[in-house]
């Protein structure tokens, strides 16, 4: 089995314009005098390589404790695809790929309205970028509700220069986080070539 490490390491990751920095602060250290290390972080919810969750952006919507975890693991596609979208271009590759329950689309690729209702339609179950938009701004807020509204899990800010086209297993479980609207995750993809 090869396993590729599509996670963004957390401290050294680019963060959404306006969110916390994060910070590492230690508390003992073993050149200290302490005889052990121990650190507090500080960090967004939306740092580095992470899923969203619903009440994200849906009021009443699941926390990163809550999401259910058999959409965050299992049989994945990885579609390249540069810039917008659209519905058409989207269903028609759904449709040649039996329907994937999850997809990750390298290359910077943005979704318009259009495309998040294809998904829907489609009954996926995640969907990853390995950007930190998903949309053009003006329409980023509309498609992340009609994804995560939907309970289509968003994973976001991946790593998948180095990554073919093809299927894949993918394993992005959030941390358990009560009342958090996203959440880190060390995401992986495994194949048996």
């Amino acid at each position: 089995m090869i396993v590729y490490d599509i996670t963004r390491e957390m401290f050294s990751a680019e963060s959404y314009p306006g969110d916390p920095l994060p910070r590492v602060t230690a508390l003992k250290t073993i050149r200290g005098g302490d005889g052990y290390h121990l650190s507090r972080i500080s960090v967004g919810s939306h740092i580095g390589t992470h899923i969203d969750a619903p009440m994200h952006f849906v009021e009443g919507g699941r926390d990163a404790a809550s999401i259910d975890l058999s959409k965050c693991m299992g049989p994945c596609i990885v579609m390249t695809y540069h810039g917008e979208l659209t519905a058409g271009v989207l269903q028609k590759y759904l449709l040649e790929h039996e329907r994937p329950a999850r997809i990750l689309f390298r290359g910077n690729t943005l979704l318009t309205e259009a495309a998040a209702r294809i998904l829907t339609v489609f009954d996926v179950k995640l969907v990853g970028f390995d950007n930190l938009d998903i949309a053009a701004p003006e329409v980023t807020d509309p498609v992340h509700h009609e994804l995560l509204s939907n309970e289509i899990i968003i994973l976001e800010n991946l790593i998948l220069d180095d990554i073919e086209d093809g299927r894949y297993f993918l394993n992005a479980l959030p941390l358990k986080m009560e009342g958090l609207d996203a959440s880190p995750v060390r995401a992986v993809l495994m194949t048996d070539e």
